[in-house]
């Protein structure tokens, strides 16, 4: 649990406008630690990937390549699917993951769509093993939005594309309103 404590305490150094790499980077050490006792317990991979991904985003936002603590957030993310392969969670926070690398994929003027279209099959996988849960349902409006802007961006139809966000996010909203 030392991880997800750190991982807070770097949510409010960023909320009070303090550096929340140190924090980030203990979480991330004991996330590690707890891998070393236990390599197969899919949570701690997961919560692994996540503190990767906020370092890559405070990369991203000072101005640095997120790419390099990217991969690594992937790769753990993939293993907390590896380890849990019928954990919908696993399979929506490794979505979540692509679906953030598709996000900095458009913003630097590359094409997202493989790593979209990676988040889609990921969220999708989650949704078939908790359907229960609005999270999946809102990623796959979020990535279908995301590929709605891409075909705006190439002055391309963007309907398709925001019908399915509609759908998926109209599907959260049923699932869990207050999670959508």
């Amino acid at each position: 649990y030392g991880g997800e404590v750190h991982a807070l305490l770097a949510q409010r150094a960023r909320a009070h406008g303090r550096d929340p790499k140190p924090e980030l980077e203990k979480a991330l050490a004991d996330y590690q630690q707890g891998l070393t006792i236990n390599a197969g317990m899919w949570h701690l991979h997961s919560g692994a990937g996540q503190v990767l991904l906020d370092l890559a985003r405070e990369s991203w936002d000072g101005g640095h390549d997120p790419e390099p603590l990217l991969r690594r957030a992937l790769a753990e993310r993939e293993q907390a699917v590896a380890s849990a392969p019928e954990q919908g969670l696993a399979h929506h926070n490794l979505g979540d993951t692509l679906l953030q690398r598709a996000r900095w994929e458009l913003a630097r003027g590359a094409d997202p769509e493989a790593s979209a279209r990676a988040a889609l099959a990921s969220f999708q996988r989650a949704a078939s093993l908790s359907p229960e849960l609005a999270a999946p349902w809102s990623g796959l409006g979020a990535t279908h939005a995301l590929l709605a802007q891409r075909e705006m961006d190439r002055r391309r139809d963007p309907r398709p594309a925001l019908a399915q966000a509609e759908e998926a996010l109209a599907r959260a909203a049923k699932q869990g309103p207050r999670d959508a």
